[in-house]
């Protein structure tokens, strides 16, 4: 680094601020002391002329008086424009380091680790208002990641830790020939290994569709024959038959396109169907409209539903309402973020209702058409 670069970078914004006002005041005061001395004296000279005074002594003296008059009233009005100049530059300077300064503190103490700081809004203008906010905001959203990412890892031990155990009891159980690999175990070590496989899938989606990277092929679907099929996977799967899931789609859907990956749009509504079969007591109603430019669909089951406190959190990942519960059925506790994020990277959204407990639950996907 050279001994330039050096200066410039020990000099402070105040110390800059301050220099660059003086050196406009300079330039100023220069600027009218060459043009006073190069006009002033000819347009002096002819007023004089004007006014009949002929002698060349009186107008030697006059014209030496004006020079001097000049020249001493533009070097008092320079030293005090500097020196005004230089305590409004200080004051200036010292509002601006402290503002930045501050805003620099808590940019680095967020880098840190501590989301808790926030700066203060200097009161400087609309700019620094901006940027008071901004950083707050920054700080903000780094907070929530970084509660969301030690709550997921917790989380995500925690989902690991069940199907793990289970399969380690089971190995042992079999190393020591307390049991036998039969055909019982290897039901039980496949089962915990598919959970431990559709968990890493799962993840993989959602971080993937919130960062914007996941993959997607994107053509025009056929909203209705995709839900046909999925609500028939669903019924096969329903638990023998106990649980009837039923579609219904209005005459004006019938044509309702979509743009979208049809792969993932047929997860969308898998997962659902899956939330639904897993606390549904008979039934799920599945319904297809069109309002105006988008298709809706809306999911709904007669199971436990959900309390309120819980309806704003049923898409986070590993949110569950009862979680013994739902661990016991094997889920991920993430199908659901699954679901918010393929919906939003098709741009639709996705949105949860319940009467409360026992009152059943209903999922409406809203999807623009093509």
């Amino acid at each position: 680094m050279s001994e330039s670069d050096g200066l410039r970078k020990r000099a402070g914004f105040g110390s800059g601020l301050i220099v660059a006002i003086a050196a406009v005041v300079i330039v100023g005061l220069l600027t009218s002391w060459a043009v006073a001395s190069a006009v002033g004296p000819s347009i002096f000279r002819d007023h004089l002329a004007q006014s009949g005074e002929s002698d060349p002594h009186v107008i030697s003296h006059a014209d030496m008086a004006f020079k001097t008059a000049g020249t001493l009233s533009v070097v008092i009005a320079g030293a005090a424009a500097l020196a005004a100049s230089i305590f409004v530059g200080v004051l200036i300077s010292r509002r601006l380091s402290r503002s930045l300064g501050a805003a620099s503190e808590v940019a680095q103490r967020v880098s840190a680790g501590d989301y808790e700081e926030r700066m203060e809004n200097p009161l400087m203008g609309r700019e620094f208002t901006a940027l008071s906010e901004a950083v707050n905001s920054m700080a903000g959203e780094l907070a929530g990641v970084e509660a969301s990412r030690r709550s997921a890892l917790g989380d995500l031990g925690h989902e690991m830790r069940t199907p793990i155990a289970a399969i380690r009891g089971y190995l042992e159980a079999v190393d020591d020939g307390v049991r036998e690999l039969d055909s019982a175990t290897m039901d039980v070590l496949l089962r915990n290994v598919a959970r431990l496989e559709r968990l890493s899938v799962d993840i993989a989606d959602v971080t993937e569709a919130e960062e914007g990277r996941l993959a997607m092929v994107m053509d025009r679907v056929d909203l209705p024959a995709l839900l046909r099929g999925a609500v028939a996977d669903a019924q096969s799967a329903s638990q023998r038959g106990q649980i009837s899931v039923e579609l219904e789609i209005s005459p004006q859907a019938e044509e309702a396109r979509v743009n979208a990956d049809s792969a993932r749009l047929a997860q969308v509504f898998s997962n659902l169907f899956e939330n639904g079969l897993g606390h549904a007591r008979s039934k799920i109603v599945v319904d297809l409209v069109t309002v105006g430019s988008q298709a809706v669909v809306t999911v709904s089951d007669d199971g436990e539903g959900i309390p309120p406190e819980h309806v704003g959190h049923i898409f986070e990942r590993f949110y569950r309402v009862d979680s013994a519960r739902d661990r016991e059925r094997g889920g991920s506790g993430i199908g659901l973020a699954v679901v918010k994020a393929l919906v939003e990277a098709h741009g639709g959204r996705v949105s949860a209702v319940s009467n409360g407990k026992g009152e059943g639950a209903t999922f409406v996907v809203t999807l623009p058409l093509a």
